[in-house]
């Protein structure tokens, strides 16, 4: 409520977390999807639908998004922080379940 007013756009994952739309639905925000490829969000195309859309925000799940358990790596975060830095876009970063993997990711190598 901070970030967009009704008829704003925020950008989400094409396939993204159910509450979102519900939420985006109450506060009559547009959800406005950008396009994925195998790794999750493609900076190319986030790139191109922010100057489009001219969104508050971008929504994120990037540790085991629901609904695809799909998990981006440091570089594809990396690329998305560059875009947002560069376009002065607000990430909303739910990410749930990050303490968790980075946890269980570490007892995997031993530490």
């Amino acid at each position: 409520m901070i970030l967009a007013a009704p008829g704003d756009a925020i950008l989400c994952e094409e396939a993204t977390y159910p509450g979102l739309r519900a939420i985006a639905a109450r506060l009559r925000l547009r959800l406005i999807s950008v396009p994925s490829d195998a790794v999750g969000v493609a900076p190319d195309a986030l790139a191109e639908v922010i100057p489009l859309h001219g969104p508050k925000a971008l929504y994120l799940n990037p540790t085991l998004g629901d609904p695809t358990t799909q998990t981006l790596g440091l570089e594809r975060r990396q690329e998305i922080a560059s875009i947002l830095i560069g376009a002065r876009l607000p990430l909303i970063e739910d990410d749930t379940y990050g303490l968790i993997a980075t946890r269980r990711s570490r007892r995997w190598r031993g530490g």
